[in-house]
Protein backbone atom coordinates (compact mmCIF):
# COMPACT_ATOMS: atom_id res chain seq x y z
CA UNK A 1 0.00 0.00 0.00
CA UNK A 2 1.50 3.58 -1.02
CA UNK A 3 0.67 6.61 1.38
CA UNK A 4 -0.72 9.28 -0.33
CA UNK A 5 -2.72 12.85 0.57
CA UNK A 6 -5.31 14.67 -1.46
CA UNK A 7 -7.75 16.80 -2.07
CA UNK A 8 -11.66 16.52 -2.72
CA UNK A 9 -11.78 20.00 -4.08
CA UNK A 10 -8.44 19.48 -6.70
CA UNK A 11 -6.45 16.80 -8.06
CA UNK A 12 -7.67 13.07 -6.31
CA UNK A 13 -3.66 12.91 -4.87
CA UNK A 14 -1.24 15.63 -4.95
CA UNK A 15 1.76 13.88 -2.78
CA UNK A 16 2.57 10.45 -2.17
CA UNK A 17 5.94 8.32 -0.86
CA UNK A 18 7.81 6.22 -3.24
CA UNK A 19 7.03 2.69 -3.88
CA UNK A 20 10.39 1.98 -2.91
CA UNK A 21 9.84 2.77 0.58
CA UNK A 22 9.75 -0.14 3.15
CA UNK A 23 9.06 1.73 6.28
CA UNK A 24 6.22 4.34 7.38
CA UNK A 25 7.68 7.93 7.69
CA UNK A 26 5.09 9.86 8.84
CA UNK A 27 4.83 12.29 6.51
CA UNK A 28 3.25 13.21 2.94
CA UNK A 29 5.87 12.04 0.74
CA UNK A 30 6.79 14.03 -1.80
CA UNK A 31 4.44 16.59 -4.55
CA UNK A 32 3.76 14.62 -7.76
CA UNK A 33 4.86 16.05 -11.24
CA UNK A 34 3.23 18.90 -11.95
CA UNK A 35 2.12 19.57 -8.27
CA UNK A 36 3.05 22.85 -6.39
CA UNK A 37 2.77 22.45 -2.77
CA UNK A 38 2.68 25.46 -0.55
CA UNK A 39 2.69 25.43 3.59
CA UNK A 40 0.76 28.73 4.70
CA UNK A 41 0.27 30.02 8.20
CA UNK A 42 -2.59 32.07 8.93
Amino acid sequence: MIEGRGMTETCAIGANNPVTQTHFSGNIGLPLPGIDIAIQRR
